[in-house]
């Protein structure tokens, strides 16, 4: 039983000097890999604002960069656009200011998609070295300070929850104009994923906020600050920007109202000056133009010349022959009995060849005389049999 007791010792102190060093090592990789992980190590932010109520924002951020994400710079996503509890939506101001690397000037450009103004930071030809790095983003916001009836304040998202790096740990700090602080009524603040309202912060003076846990990615840090009335001016907008920012921060309604809008203006006026004068008694015209034949009448209406048009004359023609032929507009007609030539337009040359005169035949004793050859000056005949 001892000699038992004994082995199973010996077994389990030798399993203990064998796994121990492998416990030991994988807890040193863990720790470096933790320490190598890309995350935001340091987040603080600055909002001053002014007595126009406009605000300057300072954001430094102290980055781990292990080149697996952040590989040429950062996007910083910044919303624009809000929505109220009664549905509408409010568009605010945003001036981008300037950016900074490790405290070098850098590339930047700012761009849209959706209801964000997005803040790409970096050279798209230059690789971010490993490391600990800082990141500082200036700019100025307008709209985000709320007027009440009985207080003003600001709700502000201090990172964003759109961040795929955890946040070690972040902070905020409000400067208001001078006298500002001491006329601060209320204060809290809220940590988590969005809709969240974590407790895990603390704060000083109801100025400065900071995290007391680390930010998982997605979550974010929002403080909301109310003061008395006074300490910030309420600007006055004319009525034309405020309707243009009603409208732009109100699509669906600027597109159901505006065509209404235009044609309360459009009516009237087409109403009052757009209509034309009546007309009088209207006359139609039953005879064509002097010099128009039928054959005419069909080139203008068709902008070409069909051999149509040469029937339609040889009817003509034949209305004429049973005319006067002396003192009428139609003595150009050379009757001969019952065989009648006539010049051709150069359309009609065009359809019968180089032929200057045609001959109408009305019967056909006359036809089997009637020939080119036997009727002068004749180099087409037409039979009317």
């Amino acid at each position: 039983m001892r000699s038992g007791m004994k082995n199973a010792a010996r077994i389990f102190l030798f399993l203990s000097v064998l796994i121990a060093p492998m416990f030991a090592v994988t807890a040193a990789f863990a720790g470096v890999s933790a320490e190598r992980f890309e995350r935001i190590l340091r987040y603080e932010s600055v909002l001053s604002v002014a007595e126009d109520a406009s605000a300057t924002v300072t954001e430094r951020l102290t980055f781990n960069i292990e080149g697996e994400e952040i590989k040429r710079g950062i996007e910083r996503f910044f919303p624009v656009a809000y929505r109220t509890p009664t549905g509408g939506r409010i568009r605010t101001g945003f001036e981008f200011l300037s950016a900074t690397f490790d405290g070098q000037d850098v590339p930047h450009k700012i761009s849209r998609q959706g209801d964000y103004a997005v803040m790409t930071i970096g050279d798209k030809r230059v690789m971010v070295p490993k490391g600990e790095h800082v990141y500082e983003l200036v700019f100025r916001v307008t709209g985000h300070v709320r007027f009440l009836d009985d207080r003003d304040g600001i709700y502000w998202n201090v990172t964003g929850n759109q961040w795929a790096f955890p946040i070690d740990y972040a902070s905020f700090r409000l400067e208001l104009p001078a006298g500002g602080e001491g006329q601060i009524i209320g204060s809290n603040a809220y940590t988590g994923y969005a809709g969240e309202e974590g407790a895990d912060f603390r704060h000083e003076r109801d100025v400065f906020f900071e995290t007391t846990r680390p930010l998982r990615e997605k979550e974010g840090f929002t403080v909301a600050v109310d003061w008395e009335k006074g300490v910030v001016a309420q600007p006055v907008l004319p009525l034309p920007e405020r309707f243009a920012g009603f409208l732009s921060g109100n699509r669906i309604f600027a597109a159901a109202f505006l065509p209404l809008l235009a044609l309360l203006y459009f009516l009237p006026a087409w109403f009052f000056f757009g209509r034309d004068p009546a007309l009088g008694v209207v006359v139609p015209a039953f005879d064509p133009p002097d010099g128009i034949e039928p054959a005419m009448a069909a080139l203008i209406c068709n902008m070409k010349f069909v051999p149509e048009c040469l029937t339609a004359r040889t009817r003509f023609l034949q209305v004429r022959l049973r005319r006067k032929r002396r003192g009428s507009r139609y003595e150009n007609i050379q009757a001969a009995g019952r065989v009648a030539e006539f010049a051709l337009h150069s359309m009609e040359q065009a359809v019968l060849g180089q032929r200057k005169r045609v001959c109408l035949v009305f019967s056909k004793r006359r036809a089997r005389r009637a020939r080119p050859g036997n009727v002068p000056e004749c180099s087409w005949v037409l039979q009317k049999i």
